[in-house]
């Protein structure tokens, strides 16, 4: 999953992953690349997924369930191949004609934990368990949940306890409000956590195991990899732990050495999947496959036509200064406008602020931008944005919405989930005429026009029992994004054939859009894919109520 929590905030706090896009590999018009015509159908109206976990839960999908069978859509519960097995994912391609080794990406929002900014500090917080409270070990009812037979199991896993690796950031909040975020807040992330696990043990835990977060502490102020560094001597040398919920080069290395699983992509791209075999997320989409969904669906809404208002058409691209990303521009963005007759006029690539007091770097390098693209004519901006350094989802387009303001420039905006289109925190006349590609649905605003997505309320009821009420898009991330961590890492253990890493791989490879995920609208993830972000949708920033409208259903790009 993403670093931890998908909260909509720059800081290395996080919003949902997500935010997380989804589906096909393939572009809007299919797999000639083509962009479909107005009114073609560009897949299922609403969600084809099945529910995976407990029979109450499975309730909460039966009416998705029978529309699905009726569209006979692959994957979706019921549909069978010519041997009566359940139907296969469609296979994967990049949408440009070539294969790409197990991927992933990130939709999300603002980096972190907790949803804030994400902070150093080596030194270690609470116990060495830091156990969420309550819950029966005893085993449930389902069969699936009965403890596996004896044989292999993986490190962090014991005859009654399974061990995740957790962050958390106390001081997301000040860390926020530094990078100009003062209004992304959700509190500490342990409160969501503990009441996802509380609930899950109190069900029976994971195989008749009691789930066991071991939490480490981040701080904003302090440089990042020192803290990943420490955090990786927590998880596999103080403690063992089974998974990692955290995103992070030295988290990922860390996990491959310790032979366990990590379950954040956010901001990363396809050569990270194919380097790091252990990584599997969701919800995210790797930055090359979101930079192509982003630029094939703003076409399907004619958002590179000249207007009045943006007379030029003349396109500009700024990222991170990183590899990931620079890679999701030049095998995503590039080759995507460039299959539709569109060149980009200018890109820039910004310098990755490592801690708090470096960010001022980040914020010079974005001015120079905004410049250089005005000075250029340039009017129509498209933001590769995501989790690096300090900065989470948001924090790209934060930095550049507010220094576009105060130069007095007002280009038109492509945005996707990784941008957290139409947050509060942005200036709204930024984003007039602003379009977006959107991936995210941790909010019930991210529903209209279809039917609510089962997973996200589900995870609501679970939070507001726990004693926590998400009441804006900040905790609305933030608690989707825990419970698409908790209950994935549960989704996979309860599929696999042992509760070891490479039984869990196994597991997800063989998922197709079988996963239900709180933060997104649809997952796919098969034997070629690892990023899961699966389903999209359309939406035009509304000047009249500073909101989102969407324009489509869910389809795969």
């Amino acid at each position: 999953m993403s670093d931890g929590t998908h909260d909509p905030a720059p800081a290395a706090g996080g919003v949902p992953r997500h935010a997380r896009g989804h589906g096909r590999r393939d572009p809007p018009g299919g797999r000639d690349g083509e962009p479909r015509r107005a009114g073609e159908t560009v897949g299922p109206p609403q969600r084809c997924v099945d529910g995976v976990g407990d029979g109450d839960f499975d309730v909460l999908v039966a009416d998705q369930r029978e529309r699905c069978r009726d569209l006979g859509v692959a994957g979706a519960p019921g549909s069978t191949d010519s041997l009566g097995a359940p139907a296969a994912a469609p296979s994967d391609a990049d949408g440009l004609g070539s294969s790409v080794p197990g991927t992933v990406g990130g939709p999300g929002t603002v980096t972190g934990s907790a949803g804030g900014a994400t902070g150093g500090g080596s030194g270690t917080s609470g116990g060495p368990a830091g156990t969420a409270g309550g819950g029966s070990t005893t085993t449930g009812s389902d069969p699936a949940a009965q403890p596996a037979a004896a044989g292999a199991v993986g490190p962090g896993i014991t005859a009654d306890k399974i061990f995740l690796g957790l962050a958390y950031f106390p001081d997301a909040a000040a860390g926020n409000a530094a990078l100009g975020a003062a209004g992304a807040n959700s509190g500490d992330q342990r409160d969501y956590y503990n009441a996802v696990i509380e609930d899950l043990n109190a069900r029976g835990g994971i195989l008749g195991r009691k789930v066991v977060p071991i939490y480490h502490e981040y701080r904003s102020g302090d440089p990042i990899d020192p803290q990943h560094e420490a955090a990786c001597q927590r998880w596999t040398k103080d403690n063992k732990v089974f998974a990692i919920v955290f995103r992070g080069r030295i988290l990922q290395e860390c996990a491959m050495k310790a032979g366990i699983l990590i379950t954040s992509g956010e901001g990363e791209a396809g050569p990270t999947y194919a380097r790091v075999p252990n990584l599997v997320d969701p919800s995210a989409v790797r930055l090359e496959r979101l930079g192509q969904a982003t630029v094939f669906g703003l076409h399907r809404e004619k958002y590179f036509e000249k207007t009045p208002d943006w007379p030029t058409g003349k396109i500009g691209v700024i990222t991170w200064q990183d590899p990931s990303y620079e890679y999701g521009v030049k095998q995503g963005y590039l080759p995507a406008l460039k299959k539709l007759g569109l060149e980009s006029d200018m890109e820039r690539y910004v310098v990755v602020s490592q801690q708090l007091g470096s960010a001022a770097d980040s914020s010079s390098a974005v001015s120079s931008a905004v410049l250089a693209f005005q000075s250029a004519g340039i009017d129509h901006v498209l933001i590769q944005d995501g989790a690096a350094g300090v900065f989470g989802l948001g924090g790209l387009t934060l930095l550049f919405l507010n220094n576009a303001k105060s130069q007095n420039y007002f280009p038109r905006y492509g945005f996707n989930a990784n941008n957290v289109p139409g947050f509060s925190i942005y200036p709204a006349d930024q984003q007039r005429g602003m379009l977006a590609v959107d991936f995210s649905d941790y909010m019930p605003t991210q529903d209209e026009g279809i039917a609510p997505n089962p997973a996200r309320e589900r995870c609501f009821d679970v939070l507001r029992k726990g004693g926590v009420t998400p009441s804006d898009q900040a905790t609305y991330a933030t608690g989707a994004d825990t419970c698409d961590g908790i209950w994935f890492i549960e989704t996979l253990l309860k599929k696999a054939s042992e509760p070891t890493l490479q039984g869990v791989l196994q597991a997800a490879g063989s998922l197709g859009t079988s996963y239900l995920s709180p933060l997104v609208y649809g997952t796919l993830l098969d034997g070629s894919r690892r990023d899961g972000g699966h389903l999209a949708r359309n939406a035009r920033f509304d000047s009249g109520c500073s909101c989102m409208r969407y324009t489509s259903k869910p389809y795969a790009p």
